[in-house]
């Protein structure tokens, strides 16, 4: 949680995992760290009331959404830049983090939030390089875009 907050600089509102995490202190000391909503099945058998709590619809969609996320999440290491900033191609890992960038998507605040490991990537490996800083910039712009408008939507 501690780097997450650090990388975002908030604190997120739901957490999710999978069932290996599903403890009930775990959930708890998310709660106790201001996570409002924790989506983690639970290990075992559980009883009739959080059986009815993981069938709830909210519950169902935030455990596909994290189902879903690890395919997004291999999608940008493949296609925006990752692997190729860990190789060495600074060039193609700009040119395809600036390309994620660029498409119109529901799912800002989830580009942003693995963007923002390309940005350490290319700034530690790079920091004297005009593109690094480049993505860099483009990062702080749709990161600020997309806290105007949560704060525009509240």
């Amino acid at each position: 949680m501690q780097r997450v907050i650090k990388r975002t600089g908030t604190k997120p509102r739901t957490v999710t995992a999978d069932r290996s995490y599903g403890e009930k202190a775990i959930e708890d000391d998310l709660h106790g760290l201001g996570v409002r909503h924790v989506v983690i099945p639970r290990k075992g058998k559980p009883g009739q009331a959080r059986q009815a709590a993981e069938r709830r619809p909210a519950f169902r969609r935030a455990v596909k959404w994290r189902t879903g996320s690890e395919g997004r999440i291999s999608t940008l290491k493949r296609q925006y830049g990752w692997d190729r900033a860990r190789h060495g191609d600074l060039d193609q890992a700009v040119h395809h983090g600036l390309t994620a960038f660029s498409y119109d998507r529901k799912t800002e605040a989830s580009l942003l939030s693995h963007a923002v490991d390309l940005d350490h990537l290319l700034s530690d490996r790079y920091p004297d390089e005009r593109m690094a800083e480049e993505f860099h910039q483009r990062y702080r712009e749709a990161r600020a875009a997309l806290r105007h408008k949560a704060n525009s939507d509240s």
